[in-house]
C-alpha cells in the first residue's frame, strides 16, 4: 500500500520495496550482501567522502523501507556510522568496509592516550545493539571536540537490558578497553550533535515506515474479517479507529518531512518525539 504522504524520495520508493519486500527474516546475511552491493549503506554520504551520494531524504526513504518491511539488517545504523566518519574526514568506509556497523553515543566515556593507543573509561547505557553487529563507532563528546573511535564489536562487553519489545538493548562496559591510536579520529565539537540529529530523523523515518505497514495490515484485516454478518469495516467505531491511525501516521510522516526540509535539532527531535508517540 503506497501512501503519498509517507514518501520521502520518490526515486527510491519502488526499488526499496522491490528489494526489501517479501524476504524471510532468516535471510539477513543474503539481504545484507545485496544492499551492500547496491551501495545502500553509503546513501546520504557524499561520493567524494567514500559514500554513494544522495541526501537525507534518500537515507530516510531507506530507513522507512526498513521499518515498512521489518528488514532484519542494521542498514540505517551502518549508514549513520559511515556518515559520521565522513564528517570527521576519516573516509566513510576506511574502518567499516562491508561490516555491519552502528553509532554508539558515548558522551560519558572518556578516552586517554595509553602508549601506542587509547584507553577508554566509562559506560554507555541503553545502546541499541543490532544482531550481527561487527563494528561500533563510538562518539565521544567533549566541550571542545568530538572523538570518533572505531571498535570491534566483539571486543566490547555488552550487557543485555530488559525490553518489553524484545529490542536488542544493552549497556556497554568500556572500562579498560584499548584501541589503536589510528582507530580514533578527532572532529569538530558540533559533529556529535549532528550525528544525534541525523539519527533522530532516520529513526523517526523507520517508525513511519512501520506505521504505514501497520495501517495497511489493519485496513486489509477489517475488510476481510466478518463479524455479525458483515465486514468489520462496516462498523462505525472500527472505521473511526482506522481513520485515527491513518491521521497519526500522516502527522508523523509530515514531521519527518519537515525535519528533512529544515534540518536542525528542533525539527529532528520533534519528528522523533511525534513518531515515538
Amino acid at each position: 500500500m503506497s501512501v503519498p504522504g509517507c514518501v520521502f524520495s520518490s526515486d527510491l520508493r519502488a526499488v526499496v520495496d522491490d528489494v526489501l519486500g517479501g524476504r524471510a527474516a532468516d535471510d539477513s546475511d543474503e539481504l545484507w550482501s545485496l544492499v551492500h552491493e547496491l551501495g545502500w549503506p553509503g546513501v546520504g554520504t557524499p561520493e567524494d567522502q567514500g559514500g554513494a551520494g544522495g541526501d537525507l531524504a534518500d537515507a530516510a526513504e531507506l530507513a522507512a523501507g526498513i521499518g515498512r518491511h521489518a528488514a532484519p539488517i542494521p542498514l540505517m545504523e551502518t549508514a549513520l556510522a559511515g556518515w559520521a566518519l565522513a564528517g570527521a574526514g576519516a573516509g566513510a568506509w576506511t574502518e567499516i568496509g562491508d561490516a555491519r556497523a552502528a553509532v554508539v553515543r558515548a558522551e560519558a566515556v572518556s578516552a586517554e592516550a595509553d602508549g601506542a593507543g587509547v584507553r577508554l573509561c566509562g559506560a554507555a547505557p541503553r545502546v541499541r545493539w543490532p544482531e550481527g553487529l561487527e563494528r561500533a563507532v563510538l562518539v565521544l563528546r567533549d566541550d571542545t571536540f568530538t572523538r570518533l573511535a572505531v571498535a570491534d564489536a566483539a571486543a566490547l562487553l555488552a550487557e543485555p537490558l530488559p525490553s518489553l519489545a524484545d529490542d536488542p538493548v544493552v549497556t556497554l562496559r568500556l572500562d579498560g578497553v584499548r584501541l589503536p591510536a589510528g582507530s580514533v579520529v578527532t572532529a569538530p565539537a558540533g559533529l556529535a550533535e549532528q550525528v544525534r540529529v541525523r539519527g533522530d530523523v532516520l529513526a523517526a523515518a523507520a517508525l513511519v515506515g512501520a506505521m504505514e505497514r501497520a495501517c495497511a495490515l489493519a485496513g486489509e484485516h477489517v475488510m476481510s474479517r466478518h463479524q455479525f454478518g458483515q465486514p468489520l469495516a462496516k462498523l462505525q467505531a472500527v472505521r473511526h479507529l482506522i481513520a485515527d491511525a491513518a491521521v497519526e501516521r500522516d502527522i508523523a510522516a509530515a514531521a519527518v518531512a519537515v525535519a528533512i526540509e529544515r534540518p536542525g535539532a528542533a525539527t529532528a527531535h520533534a519528528a522523533r518525539a511525534t513518531a515515538g508517540r
